[in-house]
Parts: structure tokens; C-alpha cells; sequence
């Protein structure tokens, strides 16, 4: 079996029925999904949450995969670990880069849509705090490659709707994307960019490790995996993208264009400003024919915890250098998976 996201649900579901919530009546994206997922957290509950039915789409909703260290731990083959044992295999995969494969065809090509059939609105894509600009994606992978290196890189950054074809989006000043991006604006020329939605854990924790920008992430995530990410070339744009996600966005980032983009309620729970963003043209949207549309609820578990759990390995790589007799850490909720260590 690939290692997906639907075979992790699978397996989840057979040995850890308790770990998945499915919600059979319909939801509205507008607020309804994170209201119930606030709602379960005030409980101290983090299950993985399936909405089936979603206004306005005929696709569901996996909501809180990461929400869990558990399902993290069993991400990458430990069932019944410590956060210290997690840390330790993590960081010596993270080390063992596993290369990727070209395959000639994948599950996420099943549907091909292009041209005038284009339209992201029919996603079940969520507005998730109050004071929002509009709906996002927020657990969607822009890969690009450096156009300098040839290097892929893959990292989340949000996606506002702005409209069928077209998003705004924030790239960090200190993302690699930022500088791949600013790499193509300098010669007058689109970034090509394709946005994976939905795969394993184990995925999204390799491609999101701090690696150099002559890493390429597939090759990390294979190592998390254990095995190689197979990849399939995009129909309309010159970049490889993960076989088995569940969807595909072609784009193109274009050149010295911007719009505004944002507020929207970030990691620390606060909101970042609006600013005057790229734009992000779609020109091709490849999916599965069952596609699971994969989002996280940023400002909480799901996102702190993926996002600030693969941080610790770098940071106690950082400090044993001055202070080797150090063992163990991690970066605690308590402190939002940023600001406290442990």
C-alpha cells in the first residue's frame, strides 16, 4: 500500500477507531468547521475530524491529522513512543535523504482541469478565524525549483481565494520560496509553482524539516517516509509533484503583480496584517477521482504541532554544539511550539 493519506486514515481507523471523527451532515465552510474544531479543543480532544458533506462542494474535508503527537509518533512508525524517541528517529532520518522517483502516471492525474473548467471555488476551501479576508488554503505544499540550482523546494504557504483562477499569497521573508520566487521576478519571468494538497504525515514532516536551499525537501521526506516519494510531471507546468497527494494546483506566480492579501489569523493567535501580495495564476487543477481535500486550522494543534515539533531536532543539533551535555528538548505548547523549550 503507497504511503497516502487515505491509507493512513485507513490503518488509523482499523487500530485506533477512537482517533477519527466522521460529521455525515452537511457544514458550512464559512466558520461551522473550525467552530466545531475550537469546540472539541476546549474539550481537550484532537481527533481527526472528516466533514462529508460541505456546502458548495462534493468533496470532503480532513481537518486535525497533526492535532495529535500520537498520530505523528505513528506517522513514522512508532506506536507507542516518547516525544524523546520521536525526536531521536527524526533526526537520524532526517539525515538518510532518500531520493524520489519519476513514475509515468499517479492517482492525482485521475481528473484533469484546465481552461475555462477551472474553478477553485468548487473546493471546499475554509474561512477559519473572524476578522479573516477570506477563504484559504492553508495545507497545501507550493513547490517550486530554483531556477539557479535546478533544486526543488517544497513549503506551505497560504492561499487566498481571490477569485476561480486566482489566489494571493504571503511568502516569508525567510522562506525559501520567498527567494526562488524573487529569483524569477528579477528576470521579468512567471514562478512556476504547483501546490500539493493532502498526503501521509510522514510527508509533510520531511518536506517541512530545515534543510538548506540545496536540499531538495522530496529527497528529506523520503528519508521520514522510509521509502522513495514517487512523482509524476505536471500537465502544464515544468515541475514534479508527489504521485499519491490527493490534489494538485498548476500555477504560475506572476511577475511584479500584487494584490491585497489578508488579515488572517496566524500562528501565535494574532493576525497578520494586509499587505500588498502575489498573485498566483491557476492553470491546471489534477485530482483524484475520491479527492480528500486536506486543510489545518492554523493558530492551533494541528498547525503548532506540525510545524513545531520537526523544529526541535535542529535546535538541539544548535545547542549541543555549546553545551553537548544536553540530552533532550522540545518545543512545548505551552509556548505555541515557538517561544518556549523544554
Amino acid at each position: 500500500m503507497p504511503m497516502d493519506l487515505r491509507g493512513f486514515l485507513s490503518q488509523l481507523e482499523a487500530e485506533a477507531p477512537d482517533q477519527i471523527v466522521r460529521v455525515t451532515r452537511e457544514v458550512d465552510p464559512h466558520f461551522e468547521v473550525t467552530g466545531l474544531l475550537a469546540k472539541l479543543e476546549k474539550e481537550r480532544k484532537f481527533p481527526v475530524v472528516i466533514f462529508e458533506k460541505v456546502k458548495g462542494s462534493t468533496l470532503p474535508v480532513v481537518t486535525n491529522v497533526h492535532a495529535d503527537p500520537r498520530r505523528l509518533f505513528r506517522a513514522i512508525g512508532l506506536k507507542d513512543a516518547s516525544i524523546t524517541d520521536f525526536i531521536r528517529e527524526y533526526g537520524a532520518r532526517e539525515h538518510r535523504l532518500v531520493e524520489p522517483i519519476m513514475v509515468p502516471e499517479g492517482p492525482v492525474q485521475e481528473i484533469v482541469i484546465t481552461g475555462k473548467d477551472i474553478d477553485v471555488t468548487r473546493l471546499p476551501i475554509l474561512t477559519y478565524h473572524e476578522k479573516d479576508a477570506g477563504r484559504y488554503i492553508t495545507a497545501g505544499f507550493g513547490i517550486m525549483r530554483d531556477p539557479d540550482s535546478g533544486v526543488r523546494n517544497a513549503g506551505i504557504y497560504r492561499l487566498m481565494v481571490h477569485g476561480p483562477d486566482t489566489f494571493g499569497t504571503q511568502l516569508s521573508e525567510t522562506a525559501h520560496g520567498h527567494y526562488i520566487w524573487q529569483a524569477h521576478e528579477r528576470r521579468d519571468r512567471p514562478t512556476p509553482m504547483a501546490v500539493a494538497i493532502g498526503h501521509h504525515p510522514a510527508f509533510y514532516l520531511g518536506c517541512l524539516s530545515f534543510t538548506s536551499l540545496e536540499t531538495d525537501e522530496f529527497a528529506v521526506a523520503g528519508g521520514i517516509m522510509g521509502e522513495p516519494v514517487p512523482l509524476v510531471r505536471c500537465k502544464t507546468i515544468p515541475l514534479e509533484v508527489p504521485a499519491h497527494a490527493e490534489i494538485v494546483l498548476e500555477c504560475e506566480i506572476l511577475p511584479h503583480e500584487r494584490k491585497k492579501e489578508a488579515p488572517f489569523g496566524e500562528y501565535p493567535g494574532t493576525y497578520g496584517p494586509q499587505r500588498m501580495n502575489p498573485v498566483v495564476k491557476v492553470k491546471a487543477i489534477t485530482m483524484r477521482r475520491d479527492a480528500l481535500y486536506q486543510s489545518s486550522f492554523v493558530g492551533h494543534a494541528d498547525n503548532l504541532l506540525l510545524s513545531g515539533i520537526i523544529r526541535s531536532t535542529t535546535i538541539l543539533n544548535t545547542v549541543t554544539l555549546a553545551a553537548p551535555t544536553v540530552r533532550a528538548l522540545h518545543m512545548t505548547t505551552a509556548g505555541r511550539c515557538r517561544f518556549l523549550l523544554h
